[in-house]
């Protein structure tokens, strides 16, 4: 198998490029684009300037303004999108999460394989398990009030929220799911949440929490305004979810959760799907 060439990301890739290296015992593996501490430089290394590598592996999101690669820890020096996919070999494997820069369009330009592992059933079914524990975790640190008894409503019922719901539910909270379609609605009903279709209706509930899982501006001032001041509201699509940001509630962005309270799984449920990628390909191309 020919070399691998990590490129940016944040906490959690680090930890995918330790377990890669577990992984492929014999392949040589770059991380660049990030200057941990013990990192000397974020910068495309000069010893591998010129070098063509298999697989590249990009972050999630691969890239947050369209040209450079995602690299909160890259410092100074920032790795375009059209430079990362340079040091691909020929037809070589290029792995990345969240198609932001054109991709998908460029590689099949090069002639490259661009897959995008984000589009993976077992890699989201994993991240939405790490997405829900760390909602917990701000649920526990930022309310005043136990999650045992607590009231939280959870907009949209997809793989998130249903973690979710289960997850507040063993830990004795009562459950409402907001949802449009009405077959969402008698699933979350089948698995014992209240539920609401309307979002004029939230008023009634007197929440003490609500997590927005749903990538779009629900959260309008009218709605907001309408649940009590004590209520936390916690983000997790995207920063579209909360259309008036001067409410005066508290409010969390919690985005890319996984990288921010369990890096070392969720690195390794990265390692994990690319290396089921490679692996998928590869007996493909034989």
């Amino acid at each position: 198998m020919n070399n691998i060439l990590i490129i940016g990301g944040d906490m959690r890739f680090r930890y995918t490029a330790a377990r890669m290296s577990e992984i492929y015992k014999d392949v040589k593996i770059v991380h660049t684009g990030f200057c941990a501490p013990e990192h000397e430089t974020s910068e495309i290394p000069e010893n591998i300037i010129g070098e063509k590598f298999g697989t590249i592996i990009l972050p999630l999101p691969a890239s947050v303004d369209g040209i450079h690669i995602n690299a909160p820890y890259g410092g100074d020096s920032p790795i375009t999108v059209k430079h990362a996919l340079s040091f691909a070999e020929d037809g070589g494997l290029v792995l990345y999460g969240k198609d932001t820069a054109g991709l998908h369009n460029e590689c099949d330009r090069r002639g490259l394989v661009g897959i995008d592992y984000m589009d993976r059933e077992d890699f989201s079914q994993r991240n939405a398990l790490l997405t829900a524990e760390g909602t917990l975790e701000i649920l526990i640190h930022e309310s005043a009030v136990s999650l045992h008894g607590m009231k939280v409503l959870i907009t949209g019922f997809g793989r998130i929220a249903k973690i979710l719901c289960g997850q507040l539910f063993h830990l004795g909270a009562e459950v409402t799911i907001y949802a449009r379609k009405a077959s969402d609605r008698a699933r979350a009903e089948i698995a014992g949440a209240k539920t609401v279709g309307v979002l004029g209706d939230l008023h009634a509930g007197a929440y003490d929490a609500l997590v927005n899982t749903v990538p779009a501006p629900l959260l309008t001032r009218d709605v907001l305004m309408s649940l009590p001041r004590e209520c936390l509201i916690i983000d997790l699509a995207s920063k579209t979810g909360v259309a008036d940001k001067t409410v005066p509630r508290k409010i969390i962005w919690a985005l890319s959760l996984p990288g921010r309270v369990s890096p070392i799984t969720a690195g390794n449920v990265i390692a994990a799907t690319v290396s089921e990628i490679i692996t998928e390909v590869r007996h493909e191309q034989v």
